[in-house]
């Protein structure tokens, strides 16, 4: 996985998140597991303040997970959308 996340430092603003961070390498940042922990690294950034939260799936990730990474991310926005 961190192969396929080593593009993001050839830009300046990814960079800068990096350092402000502690690390250089993206994968650091990723939020990568199951559902479960998916779901609560996503909240616990909601309760950290984030507004805008992008979610995607890794192109290297087999069809079958990437799909379950969408199904999450559909059950959480229709539980946010209820919150609000």
């Amino acid at each position: 996985m961190a192969d396929g996340l080593a593009f993001y430092t050839q830009f300046e603003s990814y960079r800068r998140v990096l350092a402000l961070n502690g690390t250089e390498n993206p994968a650091d940042l990723a939020l990568i597991g199951d559902e479960d922990t998916v779901a609560a690294g996503l909240r616990a950034y909601a309760e950290a303040g984030a507004t805008e939260i992008v979610l995607t799936a890794h192109h290297d990730l087999d069809a079958a997970t990437q799909s379950r990474t969408r199904r999450l991310a559909g059950m959480l926005a229709q539980d946010a959308s209820r919150r609000t």
